[in-house]
């Protein structure tokens, strides 16, 4: 799976760079929302007389973008962000009346493949909506604790997960300083992230235990900048003219006799 994963990467790559366009470089910043649309906010679960639950909080996306232009329609997309995710566990037991808060952080690396389509809405002002793949990679497990009495284990899945990407937004071009891009973005892995595992200490003998799966998914809010493009265009670097040539080839053209 891995494998394939990176063949794939390194193909698209280098159909990209094959092909005649621009291809622009860029920088993003994407502030990560809490929200429960799409599961991309809370989870709960009730273990006994308790209550657990985990809050996605305001994280933060930054890296960046490679994209290049096939027709003034489409584009393809990818780069490479560090993603950055907050989240706090809340413990309520009932029978003792004790409540507990922690928060735990998550980093990981996203690696994005999208194709975009574009809407001229003026010489300028251009809207795209993109669709595609995310692989995203997490270093390693992660653990919070509420002075020994309430704990947060967050153990991975696994190192690498893929899902989906799809975004939406408008962008301003210029030749000369760039282009200028505002849009939002939502991301769904395909299969949870990390595993919740929650231990709330009601008593010396007693820590009742729970677990629960946090899906990944975000919405962001997309700023991003663009350096003027640079083209791609092979037919002129092929073309040599009759002084550039090489002796043993200007010497097969006989020149016309007046």
């Amino acid at each position: 799976m891995k494998s394939i994963l990176v063949a794939f990467f390194i193909f698209c790559m280098g159909f990209a760079s094959a092909q005649e366009g621009l291809t622009y470089f860029g920088v993003q910043f994407k502030p990560i929302i809490p929200s429960n649309l799409f599961r991309a906010g809370s989870s709960e679960t009730v273990v006994d007389d308790a209550t657990y639950s985990v809050d996605q909080k305001l994280g933060y996306s930054f890296g960046g973008v490679v994209r290049h232009d096939f027709k003034n329609w489409l584009s393809i997309e990818t780069g490479i962000s560090y993603v950055h995710r907050n989240y706090s566990a809340y413990a309520s037991n009932g029978a003792t009346q004790l409540r507990d808060t922690v928060s735990l952080s998550i980093t990981g690396y996203e690696i994005p493949l999208m194709g975009l389509v574009y809407v001229k809405l003026d010489d300028q002002i251009f809207m795209d909506a993109g669709f595609g793949l995310s692989f995203d990679m997490f270093p390693s497990n992660v653990y919070n604790t509420n002075d020994d009495n309430f704990e947060f284990f967050g153990n991975r899945r696994r190192w690498i997960n893929a899902g989906l990407i799809t975004n939406i937004g408008w962008e301003f071009r210029t030749k000369e300083k760039g282009s200028f891009y505002l849009g939002g973005s939502y991301h769904r892995p395909f299969q949870s992230i990390y595993r919740a595992e929650l231990s709330q200490a009601v008593s010396a003998v007693s820590s009742p235990f729970a677990t629960i799966d946090l899906s990944g998914n975000y919405l962001t809010i997309d700023f991003r900048y663009f350096f003027p493009g640079e083209a791609k265009d092979k037919k002129e670097k092929l073309e040599l003219k009759e002084g550039e040539m090489p002796s043993w080839m200007s010497n097969g053209k006989k020149k016309k006799k007046k």
